[in-house]
């Protein structure tokens, strides 16, 4: 199934809570989940993990971002996919950055970009 495709169909529609602390304290519940097992508790791979935070992140209404992107050096080439919110990624750590190819937003249609972005929080 195509990336496109696969992160149209994983969004979840917002929960719709009564106040505003209940949500950043599910969003926060989330983060802390997958910086601190998330390997282990969802996936190894990337972008399965990457996905199932999309999914969850977009659910309580953040804004929630699923980035594709790659990294070149002279001898090899590596795709990665990762999470960010408000515009910062969230729990990748690598020693040299990606460059964002494409990132998919809940209900948008998805940005192409060719910019050096950081992959550490």
């Amino acid at each position: 199934m195509p990336v496109r495709t696969l992160a149209a169909w994983i969004v979840a529609t917002p929960r719709h809570t009564s106040s505003s602390s209940t949500r950043d304290e599910r969003v926060a519940r989330v983060r802390q989940i997958f910086s601190n097992g998330g390997r282990l508790l969802v996936s190894s791979n990337c972008l399965e993990r990457s996905l199932v935070m999309y999914r969850l992140l977009a659910r309580e209404g953040a804004d929630v971002a699923l980035v594709l992107g790659v990294r070149h050096n002279e001898s090899n080439l590596a795709g990665h996919a990762w999470c960010e919110m408000n515009g910062m990624p969230l729990g990748e750590r690598h020693d040299e950055p990606y460059e964002t190819v494409l990132a998919f937003r809940p209900h948008e249609s998805p940005s192409a970009a060719w910019s050096s972005r950081p992959t550490a929080t």
